[in-house]
């Protein structure tokens, strides 16, 4: 048989197998799942360091007040993360009462040359630590190949010792330091798993309006569970749902997964939660990932909830679409 007729055949073959197939409702994990992470804190930064005043001028840390002054203006100096990542916590203790006086800013770069604007940071209320006065901002994506990071502090009240340290958690959630051949024969698995449930997915993505609560499980976004050190608990009765925005990126670009990778190390490790604080997490998609270790149970209780309610459920929409929005409310449904 001439390698044109075989060609031919082959082709025929694979139009006649495509009809009975589609895209899956997900594509399958291009990562092992295995974070690589480094922390890096420094304390009182910006004590005994150069300051530079709102309207013009320098003066060291040391020599700024304690009892008002002018805004001034503290930059890190460029922070090597000693790895590539592609997110990146930041976390900071401010002294007592004065967490509302000063605000954090973050930009990353591939070489330290070249850099990102700079981003304000949002403190999640909800992952705030008040024995400590401990804040942390969401993971924070960063530039591709990215290896450096610079913070800077806006200080109202003129007081450097308002900031007593910061914490940088630079993540790679995306496998960026196995190597290139590592991520090929990962995207040649996850494209091979996309194959084969293109055959069997089409149906309960076309049943959607029907029942549209199916879940998506642990396994489908890579979580590792060696990062896990929580025993679930499950309170006799859930009396409410508690919804959060993640204030982390939205997973475009078929990322959902990494982000909620980044959110998983950032609350298990850097915030020592033992595992993601969200009981379910709803992408722009319309998507329903489950989050805390315990199985498809509304009734688990979850981190971010158990402060205020330990009879709630917390589900975070990491963007609120029309489609995040409506698998949110079939949720609560039921």
């Amino acid at each position: 048989m001439s390698k044109k007729r075989f060609a031919l055949l082959l082709g025929l073959f694979l139009l006649a197998l495509f009809p009975n197939s589609g895209p899956p409702a997900v594509g399958a994990p291009r990562a092992s799942g295995e974070i690589v992470a480094h922390e890096v804190s420094i304390p009182l930064p910006a004590v005994n360091a150069p300051l530079t005043r709102q309207g013009g001028g320098t003066l060291n840390g040391a020599d700024a007040g304690q009892t008002g002054g002018d805004t001034l203006l503290f930059s890190s100096p460029t922070i090597a993360a000693g790895q590539l990542f592609d997110r990146v916590g930041v976390h900071w203790v401010a002294a007592r009462g004065t967490e509302g006086s000063f605000y954090v800013e973050l930009r990353t770069s591939s070489d330290g040359a070249s850099w990102s604007d700079w981003d304000l940071l949002g403190a999640d209320e909800d992952m705030a630590n008040m024995d400590t006065n401990e804040w942390y901002a969401s993971p924070h994506l960063a530039v591709d190949n990215a290896r450096y990071a610079q913070y800077r502090v806006w200080l109202t009240d003129g007081n450097p010792s308002d900031v007593q340290r910061v914490g940088l958690t630079f993540m790679d959630v995306n496998d960026l330091n196995a190597g290139p051949v590592v991520r090929l024969v990962n995207d040649v698995v996850g494209a091979a798993k996309d194959v084969a449930r293109s055959f069997t997915e089409p149906a309960t993505a076309g049943a959607a309006a029907i029942n549209p609560t199916r879940i998506l499980t642990r396994q489908d976004w890579a979580a590792d569970d060696k990062l896990m050190q929580w025993i679930p608990r499950y309170p006799q009765k859930v009396q409410k749902a508690v919804v959060h925005h993640t204030v982390t990126d939205d997973g475009g670009n078929g990322q959902v997964a990494a982000t909620i990778r980044a959110i998983y190390y950032y609350h298990a490790v850097t915030r020592g939660w033992g595992d993601i604080g969200y009981s379910y997490l709803v992408d722009k998609y319309g998507n329903v990932w489950t989050g805390r270790q315990g199985g498809d149970n509304w009734s688990r209780r979850s981190r971010t909830s158990s402060r205020r309610n330990s009879r709630s459920s917390a589900s975070s929409p990491t963007a609120p679409t029309r489609s995040c929005i409506r698998s949110r409310r079939r949720m609560e449904r039921g």
